[in-house]
């Protein structure tokens, strides 16, 4: 028996046809396998693995890997909202504003790009390092949210015309008949019941079919102002405790603002809030290269 533990991206199927090509698999004679051979000869096939470990134990054979880290991908840490920096912490990369700064969204907080100090003296241009920035910028931010909904609604209004048609399943057939769904206006509920049928209190494999069609028209009445308007003002409260939620911040102050306009009610939430802004936004590159070009000295001869 070969059980492999320690894998999560590398899939154990690879890992046990590397493992067989090594000499370990079901069946193989335990005490003939050179465990540490066999483990550096699968590691060789494995590029996805650091580090692999074969242990006999009887008819046991336990497969311990590491899987290599992924490096991280270079980027920066941009604003998710327009708002006013309270409190920026770095730690990986170079802050690009400071406490009280007021910033855009989309504009770039926090920099992956760190710019590398030539020695004092020296004529090398050392260029840039590019790493993935990482940090937390808190920041007093203002939300618009808005709903918007019809002063009318539509109400069904039955006009009494009625329309049945039945249907028998045996086995695999279906059978209809008395077909009948004619309903002047077009509009039609459809409510479809089943019926299974039995014998002597035994199921068959038969079933009835009934489908009822009730006609319908559609008029306009008018919605409550005041009950719609707090429904759109709570909708837009859950909206933004969503949101703070999602961005770990805090709501300081809100306002609603109610209009009808061309028939339709308008609520408007106008919140003040703190929150985290930034946003992870991966950059083109590789980590850790460095970006310049080198000076050499030279000498005049003659």
């Amino acid at each position: 028996v070969v059980e492999v533990t320690g894998n999560e991206r590398v899939p154990t199927a690879v890992i046990l046809s590397q493992l067989q090509r090594a000499g370990v698999r079901p069946g193989a004679y335990g005490p003939a396998i050179r465990e540490r051979e066999a483990a550096s000869n699968a590691l060789l096939g494995l590029p996805e693995l650091s580090y692999l470990a074969v242990n006999i134990y009887g008819t046991r054979a336990e497969i311990i890997v590491r899987e290599v880290e992924k490096a991280p991908v270079p980027a920066d840490i941009v604003a998710a909202a327009d708002g006013i920096i309270e409190d920026i912490q770095t730690d990986a990369g170079r802050a690009m504003f400071q406490d009280g700064d007021v910033v855009a969204k989309g504009e770039t907080l926090i920099s992956g790009v760190l710019d590398l100090k030539e020695p004092e003296g020296g004529t090398v241009d050392l260029g840039s390092l590019v790493v993935h920035a990482a940090g937390n910028v808190t920041a007093r931010t203002w939300r618009t949210l808005e709903e918007t909904i019809p002063l009318t609604s539509q109400v069904k209004e039955y006009t009494g015309e009625e329309s049945r048609s039945w249907g028998l399943k045996i086995l695999w057939f279906d059978l209809d008949f008395f077909e009948n769904s004619s309903i002047s206006s077009g509009r039609y509920d459809k409510i479809t019941e089943t019926a299974e049928l039995t014998l002597f209190g035994r199921p068959m494999p038969a079933a009835l079919t009934t489908v009822t069609r009730r006609g319908y028209t559609l008029r306009e009445e008018p919605v409550d102002g005041e009950q719609a308007a707090k429904e759109l003002e709570e909708l837009l409260w859950f909206r933004l405790e969503e949101l703070m939620a999602a961005r770990k911040g805090e709501v300081l102050r809100t306002d609603f603002v109610t209009r009808q306009e061309d028939g339709r009610l308008t609520v408007t939430l106008l919140a003040e809030c703190r929150e985290e802004i930034g946003r992870t936004v991966e950059r083109e590159g590789e980590v850790g290269r460095i970006y310049g070009t080198p000076q050499e000295d030279t000498k005049e001869t003659g």
